[in-house]
């Protein structure tokens, strides 16, 4: 008995076992893990569907004097900036949401919080494919059909926060919370304010970025 609890205890948290047994998964965590290979699966998975997404999104009017990208040239640049910017994001998230930790008392390692981004990213990773498709089927008009954003104009403040309700986005939050119970030892009151506070973080961020490009495209537009 000793022998089977022991080998248990052993095996590793699978990366698509986070759709059907996440708690198993975080249980599993709570051993010796590594997160490199893990997060190159994420990574790559990520990359190779924002290569794709490429191919359905709608050309933008190219700028005088510049050559056209090409399909495959701009498969390309999305799997490179796609690849770079999911292990940038990655890291600085982490690291915002140790410190974050350290704030709400709580003392888990950055490790342990790579981890949780990395396994409950595979959500994000559903929900990004999920998009290509129905923007293949529908025509790429929408970046994020699975979201509240189409409903508002692109642009706009409205569409930046609505965009944020997101159905994937909601299930990777609520499985952060019971992983920040499970492998953090975190109290479920403090996890779910501790999603709720990098939920508005975030969507702030999102706001901001809106705001100040709205106001410089507007203010180029007047020159």
């Amino acid at each position: 008995m000793e022998l089977g609890t022991n080998v248990q205890s052993q095996e590793k948290p699978s990366l698509f076992g986070i759709f059907a047994s996440p708690s198993l998964q975080f249980e599993r965590m709570r051993g010796k893990v590594k997160v490199g290979l893990p997060m190159f699966i994420v990574v790559l998975l990520l990359s190779i569907l924002a290569a794709v997404a490429t191919q359905f999104i709608p050309p933008v009017e190219g700028v005088e004097g510049l050559p056209e990208v090409s399909p495959v040239a701009a498969m390309g640049m999305a799997f490179i900036f796609g690849l770079i910017g999911s292990y940038l994001v990655l890291f600085i998230v982490a690291a915002l949401y140790k410190v974050l930790a350290l704030l709400f008392g709580e003392s888990i390692s950055y490790k342990k919080i790579l981890l949780l981004l990395v396994f409950t990213g595979m959500i994000g990773v559903l929900g990004q494919g999920v998009n290509v498709v129905l923007m293949a089927v529908l025509g790429g008009e929408q970046v994020s059909y699975t979201s509240l954003a189409p409903l508002f104009e692109a642009g706009t403040i409205a569409h930046s926060i609505a965009g944020s309700v997101e159905v994937f986005a909601i299930w990777n939050y609520i499985l952060l919370a019971l992983g920040l119970q499970i492998v953090g030892g975190f109290p479920k009151s403090k996890a779910i304010a501790f999603v709720i506070t990098s939920y508005v973080i975030s969507t702030s961020i999102l706001v901001a970025i809106t705001y100040v490009g709205s106001t410089l495209e507007s203010i180029f537009t007047q020159m």
